[in-house]
């Protein structure tokens, strides 16, 4: 550990670190008196910047990634693509507009800086009935994936059905369009 970071604190002991993420992970974190306590899981923040650690598989903060990682049920991701979703959707507009050809249609745009911000968004549509479900993002068919299929990039472009709902992920500035076939 270098100068700065969690090493002032003495939060580099592999064991303590590992412990405090079981904590959280098994939904045991906060007093019985507190109102921040959480069940069944929540969030765990390990906060460093990345020039004070130390990097190699021998190192506290390498070792520690290995223990959280590989758990499907563990979404891990740094600041800067996290904050920078939850821009793109704080500020995505999504619009229908005049059906085309049996398509359903919707602009999804943002002013955003594409350079910044060139992120995916996951969109819900409320899909009513069966049939097969096609979608498009700026007329080019998007891929259906299932569940277990989802992607660890926040670029990339895919639908998926959920119940009644269809999970549209794709990049603002586009024309997202929708179409039941029976």
């Amino acid at each position: 550990q270098k100068k700065g970071g969690v090493a002032p604190a003495g939060r580099t002991d592999l064991t303590d670190l590992n412990a405090k993420f079981d904590e959280v992970y098994k939904g045991e974190a906060g007093s019985g008196n507190s109102i921040n306590k959480t069940f069944g899981g929540g969030i765990y923040h390990f906060m460093s910047h990345p020039q004070w650690l130390d990097y190699g598989p021998d190192k506290f903060f390498e070792q520690h990634l290995a223990y959280l990682g590989g758990r499907p049920d563990v979404w891990y991701v740094p600041m800067g693509p996290l904050y920078a979703y939850q821009v793109v959707s704080e500020n995505t507009v999504v619009r229908p507009i005049k059906s085309k050809d049996g398509w359903e249609r919707f602009a999804v745009y943002h002013s955003l800086d594409p350079a910044i911000y060139n992120n995916s968004v996951t969109l819900e549509f409320r899909v009513a009935g069966g049939g097969k479900l096609e979608a498009r993002s700026a007329g080019a068919p998007l891929p259906e994936r299932e569940s277990k299929q989802l992607t660890d990039r926040w670029n990339v472009k895919y639908f998926r059905r959920a119940g009644e709902s269809a999970l549209v992920t794709v990049r603002p500035n586009t024309i997202v369009e929708l179409r039941l076939i029976d």
